[in-house]
């Protein structure tokens, strides 16, 4: 019997560095030069991006059947604030988070950060947005901000290139933070494409 406890609380013990294991892996991935893993050339601390709305597309913010906001050009660019490595992932400080040709007046409150993951099987990753707060002046609700809350929304997917031209894919949930007659939540799609740095391969590696 004594023998047998002992085995048990081994193998529980054995499950729970499994479980740690597994959870750290989790979240260990980096920006890649090129497909592969391990990465032997990954984006270092402080490169800096910038993504641009893709051509030929529109960003849109609404509720179900109602539009709050369209526009047709916009701009992201930010820098790399932790590159990744064995039990990090990757984070982009962003710096500028704005949006041009729209159909209505918009103001970005806090650019907040992007971390992204790397998915299984794939060269791609899962963007997170967080501290992401925005205004917006609807013209059905008035003045509405919007955030992403400070432990952050599932963004959408970071579309890897070996030519430089990563894309961002949103399709988010924002929460209402201001504005009593605005919808609690809005859908938020969109389309970005890397333009910097120009030309440069981008993979979603893990570590």
């Amino acid at each position: 019997m004594k023998y047998l406890k002992m085995f048990g609380l081994a193998a529980v013990a054995a499950v729970a560095l499994m479980a740690i294991a597994g959870a750290g892996s989790a979240s260990a991935t980096v920006l890649c030069h090129k497909a592969e893993s391990p990465c032997s050339q990954k984006w270092s601390f402080g490169t800096e991006t910038e993504f641009v709305v893709r051509p030929e597309t529109t960003a849109r913010w609404f509720s179900g059947i109602n539009t709050l906001m369209e526009c047709s050009s916009g701009d992201l660019k930010g820098s790399v604030t932790n590159a990744g490595g064995s039990s990090q992932t990757v984070v982009i400080g962003i710096n500028t988070f704005s949006w041009s040709s729209c159909n209505v007046g918009n103001t970005t409150l806090a650019p907040g950060e992007l971390e992204i993951h790397s998915i299984s099987g794939s060269t791609n990753g899962t963007a997170t947005l967080k501290g992401f707060t925005t205004k917006i002046e609807s013209i059905q609700y008035g003045t509405c901000v919007y955030t992403s809350g400070t432990t952050g929304a599932h963004l959408g997917t970071l579309v890897a290139s070996k030519t430089g031209q990563a894309i961002i894919q949103i399709e988010v949930v924002l929460t209402r933070k201001e504005g009593a007659l605005c919808p609690l939540t809005i859908e938020w799609w969109e389309e970005w494409t890397q333009t910097k740095p120009s030309e440069t391969p981008l993979f979603v590696e893990p570590v």
